[in-house]
């Protein structure tokens, strides 16, 4: 059975309702959590929830995306991925399970934030339980996406009714965490329906050990120099330097969901079309992908660089001033990680070239160790944001530079693509950044009301600068909405000509 290309608009779609409410979430209670926990509480949340996070990733071996994957691949036969499916549950049991006993250990003999580690074990047992690579590798995104939303939801009314003071944190964490488990454990309702029997003496879990450590490298070395900023921002700096870093990484995160959702859409595809040797198809969704990636990233990346002096003072409020400017620095990365999250998803995951995108990451992993140590006793956050966005270069050059050596992709064929999004993306920045300036510094409007104009007006000039330039990606999906919307008007001519 060949899966259809309707089919990867509709998981893209309920993966970005799922982004909507998680971007949604932080849009609300951020600004009332920031003014109530203020820098230091932000900062310790996020000093032992990274020390918790490498744990948790170095139990899990990278296998999520390994299971991804396999399942992907064997997603027409029910018995093969039920095999595999069992095969990696177990493996993740064993090895979270060590991890787990490890984090105690630590967490028993770190005195300081002793309570607010131990409040976060629900995140292992939650990430023990987890089988959403299940439902990804299977294309069914939309029991994740009621997952994430009604637990999502129910995380944010706990949070209002019961978090009001400073010395609340250690609540917002349990709330956190024990909300995470609960949505993990839903998904775990509809498995009956979904894998079959199978026998577990014919389980074997030592041949995924070799494939699995493929992906483990690379999974910890991204998330050591994704997480070892914050490590060592609350080990060799202030509690304030982590909270202003934690709230400009978590706009970034946020601004970065809508490309996630589709470059975890776009994984699980390619796998499939690889398994069915589908090139024609493997070709085109190399090319859409990297066109949606660059369209929508590039004016995102540039769109934070503009409203940074308005969003921050009264979106954190005004002891986080910093965040200003951690903004502005770390906006490129937006671009950078899209980009580079886009070319492993599409060429280096579903040909089974981990193992050749292990070497980018580890590299990156090592300088970002040595810039970080160098650069955050000197500079603070500000350190961590430039070692932050150097390593992401690193890892991207690589990706490139290899595709273009083994002719996976060419190098004059991202510009090709982008070019048209470049320039649209140049002109809202100049333009927006001007105004900006205008609103904020001549007419002395509040920082809401330049905010609002600032995305508006950015929104439109980009749009307009697209459809002069003709931009074929925009055509295509704007042609696409008016056959839709065609077809739906058509129908209803046609229902009210029959009742007449």
């Amino acid at each position: 059975m060949i899966k259809k290309t309707s089919d990867l608009g509709k998981n893209y779609i309920f993966n970005l309702i799922v982004t909507l409410i998680e971007a949604i979430i932080p849009i609300i209670t951020t600004p009332i959590l920031s003014r109530i926990l203020m820098p230091d509480g932000i900062g310790i949340y996020s000093y032992t929830f990274s020390i918790v996070t490498m744990f948790m990733l170095t139990g899990g071996l990278g296998t999520a995306t390994h299971a991804q994957r396999i399942i992907a691949m064997d997603s027409d036969n029910k018995d093969k991925y039920s095999k595999v499916f069992y095969e990696i549950f177990f493996l993740r049991v064993i090895f979270l399970g060590i991890s787990l006993i490890l984090f105690l250990v630590i967490a028993s003999i770190y005195t300081e934030y002793r309570l607010f580690l131990l409040l976060q074990i629900p995140y292992f047992i939650s990430a023990i339980l987890d089988i959403e690579w299940l439902y990804q590798g299977l294309e069914k995104f939309k029991n994740i996406a009621l997952k994430n939303g009604i637990f999502k939801i129910l995380g944010v009314v706990l949070i209002f009714l019961f978090i009001s003071k400073k010395e609340d944190l250690w609540l917002y964490i349990l709330i956190l965490s024990s909300t995470q488990l609960l949505g993990n454990l839903s998904l775990w309702l509809k498995l009956k329906k979904i894998v079959a029997k199978v026998n577990l003496k014919e389980l074997n879990l030592k041949k995924h050990l070799k494939e699995v450590m493929v992906y483990f490298v690379p999974t910890i070395a991204y998330q050591f120099y994704a997480l070892i900023d914050k490590v060592i921002l609350g080990a060799f700096s202030s509690e304030e330097e982590t909270g202003f870093y934690e709230q400009a990484n978590k706009i970034i995160n946020m601004c970065m969901m809508f490309l996630n959702a589709y470059t975890l859409v776009i994984r699980s595809r390619m796998a499939y079309l690889f398994a069915k040797k589908d090139v024609k198809a493997i070709n085109q969704n190399i090319d859409l992908s990297i066109r949606f990636i660059l369209l929508i990233a590039l004016p995102i990346s540039f769109g934070i660089i503009c409203v940074s002096f308005d969003f921050v003072p009264f979106f954190f409020g005004m002891d986080y001033d910093k965040v200003k400017y951690l903004l502005i620095i770390l906006a490129p990365i937006i671009l950078i990680i899209s980009l580079r999250s886009c070319i492993e998803s599409i060429i280096f995951t579903p040909f089974g070239l981990q193992a050749k995108s292990n070497i980018g990451q580890v590299c990156a992993a090592i300088f970002n160790c040595i810039a970080t140590l160098l650069l955050i006793p000197w500079l603070g956050s500000y350190g961590a944001a430039i070692s932050s966005i150097l390593a992401e270069l690193i890892i991207l050059v690589y990706f490139i530079v290899y595709c273009w050596k083994h002719k996976y992709l060419k190098v004059s064929s991202i510009f090709k693509l982008s070019y048209k999004s470049i320039i649209s993306a140049l002109i809202m920045l100049i333009s927006v950044f001007g105004f900006g300036f205008v609103l904020r510094n001549v007419l002395e409007l509040k920082n809401y009301l330049c905010f609002i104009i600032e995305v508006v007006l950015g929104v439109l000039i980009y749009f307009i600068a697209l459809l002069l330039l003709k931009d074929e990606l925009l055509m295509q999906i704007l042609s696409q909405i008016k056959k839709f919307l065609h077809t739906k008007f058509n129908k209803k001519e046609a229902n009210l000509s029959k009742e007449k």
